[in-house]
């Protein structure tokens, strides 16, 4: 729960789409942290996949660079973000209001940047 997964996520994603690669699962804090993984990652990574279907190498290029100028500080030393139970109703398995907004507003900025999400 971290703006920097969501950036990283949305660069990687949108570099991998328009070159024609797929996209796999995402990972969170090198996955050597229990619990810093939830299911808001691999959605966000599907919604900014779809996102970038048929943007061109130089439009990708151009948002990857303006994503990287958010969080390329921050490479050697980033945040570690919150639990899944923190991110999470464990009982409900229902984001919690402050992911929700996090999302919102990280998806928010990636339209102003010009991608166009389906949904």
């Amino acid at each position: 729960m971290t703006e920097m997964v969501l950036y990283e996520t949305a660069a990687w994603v949108i570099a991998a789409v328009a070159s024609g690669a797929h996209i796999e699962g995402a990972g969170v804090c090198k996955n050597t942290h229990i619990d810093h993984f939830t299911p808001m990652e691999p959605g966000f990574a599907a919604e900014v996949a779809y996102a970038a279907t048929g943007i061109n190498r130089t439009f990708a290029n151009e948002l990857v660079r303006t994503l990287l100028s958010r969080y390329e500080e921050k490479l050697n030393d980033p945040p570690l973000g919150k639990k899944y139970q923190e991110c999470y109703n464990v009982e409900t398995g229902k984001p919690c209001e402050d992911y929700l907004r996090l999302y919102s507003r990280i998806k928010t900025e990636l339209e102003d940047l010009g991608l166009k999400f389906k949904y």
